[in-house]
């Protein structure tokens, strides 16, 4: 190769390389701010209360059927206003009315004006649909964005609630409240702050955690045996269990007698937990057939006299021999008040 085509491509690579350093210095120094701003919203946002959570699944008898997504995250986008930077505040809110639902041009009006420090940070909605959002950031208004943020969201509705119960805070602490979110809170949290991360980002980003760190594990999800054909039905018997006899509570568990897998558990009242902050009493929160149990006790005799009854063991005449006590395998179990009865019959037992 001559020298005079090295010098061209020489000087060809310095001139390229000089339109990269410029493009770099627009992008970084002259666009920094602005390009900063997209990013945030695209790449990763950290608006508080953005979270990232498993999922919680109920398996169909019909395995062709995928798995029902019975706690899931639903996406959307906050609206949030900057009050600092607003220049036409009575043009930016008569826009905004017009996009946000149920939104008041005086509240806008009254947030664009909140200027003094720490008031950098109105929220004006949140759960908005991408098409409002898109709407938004095209508006030709500073001091306004929309951005992108998940929720806790139960498909079901009032479906399983007792078994699932919800995500919601216990002071400044954001997790499982009562139900499974509870219960498998340790696998269900994600330990990310963030919620969305470009793909590439979290490989370089995450890239010690996972390649070189062998003890690194990744939280999961939740799959349960719960039916939701079956979970659907018992909770309909329930309802109308409730209509025709007024009854202030009620329960029923659905057990695979083959396995043991519970298949439905519901209970009432109940909840939707999609709403859980608008129930006026915390109790309703509470699954009665796994939280408020008690010993079985005198409660199983009738039980235990109709089985002796249906296989013939024992009569209407048949006695007992109440010795007060009885030893078994090396326990001694007593009467309540430690006295006994000596000889009665069936009905004395059941009194």
């Amino acid at each position: 190769m001559s020298a005079s085509r090295i010098h061209l491509i020489f000087i060809l690579f310095c001139i390229l390389a000089l339109i990269l350093l410029a493009r770099l210095f627009h992008v970084q120094i002259i666009s920094g701010a602005t390009y900063t701003e997209k990013a945030q919203k695209q790449y990763v946002q950290t608006v508080p209360d953005n979270f990232n959570r498993g999922t919680i699944y109920f398996q169909y008898e019909d395995t062709n059927k995928k798995p029902f997504q019975a706690a899931t995250l639903n996406y959307g986008y906050r609206i949030i206003m900057d009050p600092s930077k607003v220049e036409e505040p009575e043009a930016l809110c008569a826009a905004l009315v017009e996009l946000i639902p149920d939104s008041s041009h005086e509240d806008c009006i009254h947030s664009a004006q909140k200027s003094g420090a720490g008031d950098q940070h109105e929220l004006l909605a949140e759960k908005m649909p991408e098409n409002v959002a898109e709407a938004i950031e095209a508006l030709p208004y500073t001091g306004i964005g929309a951005y992108r943020h998940a929720w806790r969201f139960y498909p079901g509705g009032t479906l399983g609630a007792h078994v699932l119960g919800f995500v919601g805070y216990q002071g400044d602490a954001l997790g499982g409240r009562y139900g499974l979110e509870r219960s498998y809170d340790h696998t269900l949290r994600r330990t990310d702050e963030h919620v969305e991360v470009n793909f590439f980002a979290e490989l370089f980003a995450n890239i010690t955690e996972s390649v070189f760190e062998s003890g690194y594990n990744r939280e999961g999800d939740v799959v349960t045996f719960i039916e939701p054909t079956v979970q659907g039905f018992v909770e309909d018997v329930l309802t109308d269990m409730q209509d025709t006899w007024q009854s202030e509570s009620g329960g029923v568990i659905v057990i695979d007698p083959n396995t043991g897998a519970v298949r439905a558990m519901a209970a009432f009242p109940s909840f939707d937990p999609n709403t859980y902050a608008e129930e006026e009493s915390v109790s309703v929160f509470v699954n009665p057939l796994v939280e408020r149990v008690y010993e079985m006790g005198s409660i199983v005799k009738p039980l235990t006299v109709a089985a002796g009854l249906s296989e013939g063991v024992i009569t209407a005449e048949s006695t007992y021999t109440d010795t007060g006590l009885v030893t078994l395998n090396g326990y001694t179990i007593g009467n309540y008040d430690g006295k006994a009865r000596g000889v009665v019959d069936m009905q004395e037992v059941l009194n």
